[in-house]
């Protein structure tokens, strides 16, 4: 561990201080150099102190060839011109049309069983399209930050890494114990979906 430390230490160091050639890196024209076509998701939660999280990972077939050269004039990612390591930068092939929450028990009086608790739920990611359209300039990634029911085509370009936050912002008011939450999302062409269960 102590060896692949100091390992990797010498490296930045060298690359920063010396300007030394990092094995790998080359001259690209695009600045997301891998676009992730979705047909999975997976849900995990995320530890936070004060409320319930879940990060959703889209997992899927890289784009490769035409494909992603289309996609890459999409979004006007054409002249980047600067060193990368291949596959630094990952981004979701298409924005989301739609995101939505729902439980399999009643949430509170005003979120029945099966009902969208979009209003209650922070949709939190990051997107490097605001930086791409500055032509390069100032910051490479946007937070996008909205409740879940303002999520839309429009304002999800380019999550990257692909994958999302979901910031539950009230607690079942109906009790404790093990509640289902069944995310669904509708991107591109594909509408996926999957479950968890928390205890609260």
């Amino acid at each position: 561990m102590k060896t692949r430390l100091l390992t990797l230490l010498t490296v930045v160091v060298c690359s920063t201080m010396f300007g030394c050639r990092i094995d790998g890196a080359f001259k690209s024209k695009h600045f997301v150099q891998v676009y992730v076509i979705p047909n999975e998701l997976r849900l995990r939660e995320v530890k936070s102190a004060d409320t319930y999280v879940i990060g959703v990972d889209f997992f899927g077939e890289y784009a490769g060839g035409e494909q992603k050269e289309e996609l890459a004039r999409r979004y006007n990612d054409l002249s980047y011109n600067r060193k990368l390591v291949p596959s630094t930068n990952q981004a979701l092939s298409d924005p989301l049309s739609w995101i939505d929450v729902t439980c399999d028990k009643d949430f509170d009086a005003e979120h029945a069983a099966g009902e969208s608790l979009g209003d209650i739920i922070m949709f939190e990611a990051k997107s490097p399209y605001d930086f791409i359209q500055r032509w390069y300039k100032g910051k490479e990634y946007s937070q996008i930050l909205m409740l879940l029911n303002e999520v839309n085509y429009d304002n999800s370009k380019m999550l990257t890494p692909p994958t999302c936050l979901l910031r539950f912002l009230e607690t079942p008011s109906a009790g404790s114990g093990e509640y289902v939450f069944t995310v669904t999302v509708k991107v591109g062409d594909a509408e996926l979906s999957e479950s968890i269960a928390h205890t609260f």
